[in-house]
């Protein structure tokens, strides 16, 4: 919150340059161009929102299984959209995230522990 990243276009700041390197994805700049770059406000909140519900989810263990996958996709958004400094932290998140997935995180010592007891399914 204190970065700047609702306020200010950091967002779309970031991203120039990572086209300008050269180091977004070919196919991805379209997107990022027509898109990301003219609504950067709204993206800003995504961002900000989706960092912000993934890790308190995966902190308190609470519908672990679907965070994961949100957490998935925004590392691959940010591997495709040129973060190059950042792509094997991002691969690694995705490994990590792939695992937690599998093994159901959070059904031991978590508050999915206690819906796990009454829905089971996929999801928990």
């Amino acid at each position: 919150f204190k970065g700047g990243w609702l306020d200010n276009p950091v967002v779309a700041e970031t991203i120039n340059k990572w086209i300008a390197g050269g180091t977004a994805h070919p196919s991805y700049v379209g997107f990022l161009q027509n898109w990301v770059l003219p609504h950067w406000k709204l993206f800003s909140y995504l961002f900000v929102g989706g960092e912000l519900i993934v890790g308190a989810f995966l902190i308190v263990g609470f519908m672990v299984r679907p965070v994961t996958l949100l957490a998935m996709f925004l590392s691959f958004n940010f591997m495709l959209a040129g973060a190059a400094d950042a792509k094997a932290f991002n691969e690694l998140l995705i490994v990590c995230n792939i695992t937690l997935f599998i093994i159901g995180a959070g059904r031991a010592v978590g508050l999915d522990y206690y819906f796990y007891k009454k829905v089971r399914g996929i999801w928990w």
